[in-house]
């Protein structure tokens, strides 16, 4: 199906307040999008169900789900109409920080003291910043995260009763086939370059041995003849 069809089922879904998600899968040539059948608000129990799950980090909080038999798929291929359209640009006005400068420093020397005190190894510090746009078009917004990441998951979720969330992770957190599964982390990884060496230095070999102590302390009493492969320690 054309691009024009593509935008018209988008709008269609947020004209009449469906719960929906289009996505392109790394490396791939399709965009899905599924549309609800109406606003009900799923929730996945034990991730036993059959459709689109959306969950937060933390595992006590609602798990958010878009049953496949509720719901309307279709696919559409990343036809010429989609790379020649002119997707215009939209212009932000001055993005607000949660903090500022000065207290991020401060934050992050707080952060360096707790990991020298032994507190914790690693940490991630981030902040959110605002920005204030009305006419934002999201299907735009969307079509032109997916042809730049073209090797993530690029995805446009959207339910009335929850909110909207677009993105873009190159991570799969698990693949499962014939009980086997497979993970990933690009903790301490490079991009990948053909015919071109790559120099690990020991920030990067420090990154991947955290990431794999912490993933085969908590993944090896649940599996049995484990596979490691590509493994830097």
């Amino acid at each position: 199906m054309s691009l024009q069809n593509f935008h018209k089922k988008l709008q269609f879904a947020l004209d009449e307040k469906r719960p929906f998600v289009a996505y392109k899968l790394p490396n791939d040539n399709t965009f899905s999008l599924q549309i609800q059948k109406d606003d009900t608000l799923f929730t996945s129990e034990n991730l036993g169900e059959s459709g689109f799950v959306f969950a937060p980090f933390r595992s006590n909080e609602k798990k958010i789900l878009m049953p496949f038999d509720d719901s309307d798929l279709e696919r559409f291929e990343l036809t010429s109409d989609f790379l020649k359209e002119d997707y215009q640009k939209s212009v932000f006005k001055t993005p607000v920080a949660s903090l500022n400068k000065t207290d991020y420093i401060h934050l992050a020397k707080k952060a360096i003291h707790q990991i020298k005190a032994g507190a914790f190894e690693k940490v991630v510090l981030s902040r959110k910043i605002s920005l204030a746009q009305t006419d934002l078009d999201l299907k735009s917004v969307f079509i032109r995260l997916a042809l730049k990441y073209t090797n993530a998951m690029t995805y446009f979720w959207h339910h009335p009763k929850v909110g909207t969330w677009l993105g873009a992770t190159p991570e799969k957190l698990i693949s499962l086939s014939d009980n086997c599964f497979e993970t990933m982390a690009l903790a301490g990884t490079q991009l990948f370059k053909e015919n071109e060496a790559q120099i690990w230095m020991q920030k990067e070999k420090t990154n991947s041995k955290l990431w794999l102590t912490i993933f085969l302390n908590h993944l090896n009493p649940l599996i049995f003849q484990p596979n490691y492969r590509n493994l830097l320690v």
